[in-house]
């Protein structure tokens, strides 16, 4: 049984939670645009770095042709 309320954490490189999103809807995007939903402060991101759908049941994560890649639990 899956939850009724997805979140998605961002952690730092000493593990430390940075920011936490409530995902609510079927797509996100990420980035260092003001106009992503899931907006991201940070240099070392892109304006528009990834996006997330989700199907039915299932969450999915895709690069958006990021500068530096996007790592999905610690990886590519």
């Amino acid at each position: 049984v899956l939850p009724s309320l997805a979140y998605l954490k961002l952690f730092s490189e000493d593990g430390s939670v940075i920011q936490n999103f409530k995902l609510e809807g079927d797509h996100w995007v990420a980035g260092r645009e003001m106009t992503c939903p899931m907006f991201l402060d940070n240099s070392k991101i892109s304006r528009r770095q990834f996006e997330i759908s989700r199907r039915d049941s299932a969450f999915f994560v895709r690069d958006l042709g990021s500068a530096n890649g996007t790592l999905l639990n610690g990886e590519p």
